[in-house]
């Protein structure tokens, strides 16, 4: 239903870009604004076992007023594995990739065991993150 006077708003295109990191691959999603500083961006994480894909529907809504990055954690979808996977290896990875693409600080969302990397990632980096949104996660692993 369409509510009189609303206009809906197209949804925001997702690309799908990588960033070297150490030696390897970070692969993310992205979704909305043109870059650093013209919009607030929020970095989605996503739980175990999945990858920046369980975002979709995220990634084209918010993308539509913000820009919107959703991080292949190492060794989930098209991102390459590191030797140790670490709440902390991937907290470091996720600030790794914001730095080489010059976002400034963003709202960390975290599902799962993101929101642990969340956690995780705001608690070392604290001036990287403006907001944590935790869904289904937990203080501890």
């Amino acid at each position: 239903m369409k509510v009189a006077g609303s206009e809906s708003l197209p949804e925001a295109p997702i690309v799908r870009r990588s960033v070297g990191l150490n030696g390897r691959m970070i692969s993310y999603l992205v979704a909305g604004g043109p870059g650093a500083g013209a919009q607030p961006t929020v970095l989605l994480i996503h739980g175990s076992g999945v990858s920046a894909r369980s975002w979709t529907n995220q990634l084209r809504g918010l993308g539509q007023v913000l820009r919107v990055l959703a991080i292949d954690l190492p060794g989930h979808g098209d991102s390459e594995a590191i030797s140790e996977a670490r709440l902390e290896a991937y907290a470091d990875a996720a600030r790794g990739a914001l730095d080489a693409l010059g976002t400034g600080p963003v709202f960390a969302a975290g599902h799962s065991l993101g929101g642990a990397v969340a956690q995780l990632f705001a608690a070392r980096h604290p001036d990287a993150v403006t907001g944590l949104v935790l869904v289904s996660t937990c203080a501890r692993l």
